[in-house]
């Protein structure tokens, strides 16, 4: 969900990928949804997901990804894409950066990639993209036409997958299913086919924080799976220097840096999510 300057607030949906559009009273005003994509000789492409984020400039960024089938190769390709305010489709996508990263083709009988490592991005101020691929520990900075800028490598030795570990995420898949119609067979059945990694991929999620361009990076760690360990970020100045780590608290889900504060989201005693902000101290 964000609010454009007008005060428009764009609300997107991973799938199928659209963009909803409300005035600043929650008036609801359309739609615009992603065309079908093809291939060069015009034959469908799979259903793609959508992870949609707001550019510095206030214009919608989506990137674009979908699970190979069968038959397709064993990686993902994820199209970074900006678009026009007032609409969706061919002529207003501009794709900013392609990036490749290994997956599981979609089959019933394929293995499933418990931990995969997923790529994180965010977009900064003055149009730059950071993205990481989630192993190696690794910053690639983008400027708005997708060129290369900064590349960022920390050497860290990854966490290795225990038994212990396992039967924390376990424990963890189980939960989040639990509410869900039909979700736990769903994750019975993915468990049966689990692949389960040697070691934790480096990075688990990034944020850009506004307007000074800190970027703080969670990396996935031999507690992420404990609700009641706090959240250690790694955090680096706005060129890519390390600068210090940002301890937060047990149960807090970061979901925005910006303002020298960090906004996300808490549960209570009683599994109510409220919205809060914590003030983020000198870290350099």
């Amino acid at each position: 969900v964000f609010q454009v300057a007008d005060g428009t607030v764009l609300v997107g949906s991973a799938f199928p990928p659209a963009l909803h559009r409300f005035d600043s009273h929650g008036k609801y005003l359309g739609s615009s949804r992603l065309t079908e994509s093809r291939d060069s000789e015009g034959n469908p492409l799979p259903a793609r997901f959508a992870e949609w984020k707001m550019g510095p400039t206030g214009r919608p960024l989506a990137n674009l990804f979908a699970v190979p089938g069968p038959g397709q190769g064993s990686r993902t390709a994820h199209d970074l894409v900006a678009f026009a305010d007032e609409e969706l489709g061919p002529g207003a996508r501009d794709t900013i950066v392609q990036w490749s990263v290994p997956a599981t083709p979609a089959s019933p009988s394929s293995p499933i990639d418990i931990v995969p490592a997923r790529p994180s991005w965010s977009a900064g101020p003055g149009d730059l993209i950071w993205w990481s691929p989630g192993t190696p520990y690794e910053l690639r900075g983008y400027d708005a036409q997708g060129t290369p800028v900064l590349v960022v490598t920390l050497d860290r030795e990854p966490i290795r997958v225990t038994r212990e570990i396992e039967a924390a995420l376990i424990r963890d898949l189980r939960a989040s299913a639990a509410s869900g119609p039909g979700g736990a067979a769903v994750v019975e059945r993915a468990l049966e086919r689990a692949r389960w990694p040697n070691s934790l991929p480096h990075v688990a999620d990034l944020w850009v924080s506004h307007p000074d361009g800190r970027i703080f990076v969670l990396p996935w760690a031999a507690d992420s799976f404990d609700a009641s360990a706090p959240r250690r970020l790694d955090v680096f100045g706005k060129g890519g220097r390390y600068s210090a780590r940002l301890t937060l608290p047990s149960g807090f889900s970061p979901r925005r840096f910006a303002n020298g504060a960090v906004y996300g989201v808490e549960r209570d005693e009683l599994g109510v999510d409220y919205a809060v902000r914590y003030a983020i101290g000198p870290v350099e």
